[in-house]
């Protein structure tokens, strides 16, 4: 059965600490653009959260549960699956600019979407989706894909609106251990795209 990112199982760790999962990371020279585009971003909105550090900026693909410990099955699984995958290279434009509604801790994420379906992204979800499957990982599957780049946290909701478009090009997926509640992420395994 597919849980959603993040699913916590009934008697699961309440004490989590990795958090992983499969997502595209933009170059460091396209991060750090992005940052630079999300400072006027949020000071438009009359937004104040901290923004999210370009080493952290990524769209989040398929998660791989919460765990109090990173379990080497499901590690060597996913390194499995990424491994497995071939795709060409791809470019991606973010549009739009808003809060979700849904939060946490009476904070909105507020992020980088797309107005228009992002095809060749779309593919890549889904192609990397079989993959998973072909290890086990079937489970972990993110049905419910909304590409986006989170840029910070803030109690104020903004509404979407248009912005000029922010592109690059994605040659690289990766495996992140999220170590929650320590504000940062470890990357495990990169892969380029290829195909």
């Amino acid at each position: 059965m597919q849980k959603p990112f993040g699913f916590v199982e009934a008697g699961g760790p309440t004490n989590a600490s990795h958090c992983p999962f499969f997502a595209i990371l933009p170059s460091r020279s396209d991060a750090s653009r992005i940052v630079r585009h999300a400072q006027d971003l949020c000071r438009r909105a009359g937004l104040g959260g901290a923004l999210r550090s370009a080493d952290r900026l990524h769209i989040s693909l398929h998660g791989l549960g919460l765990h109090r410990a990173l379990p080497g099955h499901l590690v060597h699984a996913a390194r499995e699956a990424g491994e497995s995958v071939s795709f060409p290279e791809f470019d991606i434009t973010f549009d739009c600019v808003g809060s979700f509604r849904s939060g946490r801790d009476g904070r909105f994420p507020f992020v980088l979407r797309s107005l228009d379906d992002i095809d060749a992204l779309s593919l890549f979800h889904r192609a990397l989706a079989a993959a998973m499957t072909l290890v086990g990982l079937g489970r972990w599957i993110s049905l419910q894909f909304t590409p986006h780049i989170t840029l910070l946290y803030d109690t104020r909701f903004a509404r979407p609106r248009e912005i000029e478009g922010i592109r690059f090009r994605v040659r690289e997926f990766a495996l992140i251990d999220s170590l929650i509640g320590q504000s940062r992420h470890a990357t495990m395994a990169r892969w380029p795209l290829k195909g």
